[in-house]
């Protein structure tokens, strides 16, 4: 394979049991929401003419420590929902319906 190549990695293992499955996706969505809140904690309320964060800002090492953590809570939980949405496609779906209401 050529080095230059990006590979997707492997979706994070996913449980054969929908409801431990679901505990492990309400926690890596958990964590996700306070990577998020964290993230914008650090970013406060300062923001430039067009809306964006400022330079400054962005060169500071906790906003680049937050964002970091954020992107990876992200990339787990892409990960851990491409396998967990193949498996309990249904499931989720009457999981979201019943939540709704």
């Amino acid at each position: 394979m050529n080095p230059d190549q990006k590979t997707t990695p492997d979706p994070a293992p996913v449980s054969p049991d929908y409801t431990f499955a679901l505990a492990q996706h309400d926690k890596i969505e958990s964590a996700y929401l306070e990577a998020v809140a964290a993230h914008r904690a650090a970013c406060g309320t300062e923001r430039g003419p067009m809306g964006l964060t400022p330079d400054h800002v962005k060169a500071s090492p906790e906003w680049k420590a937050t964002r970091t953590t954020m992107d990876r809570a992200q990339r787990n939980m892409v990960d851990f929902n491409r396998g967990f949405l193949k498996l309990y496609k249904t499931e989720w779906k009457a999981t979201l319906q019943s939540r709704r209401k």
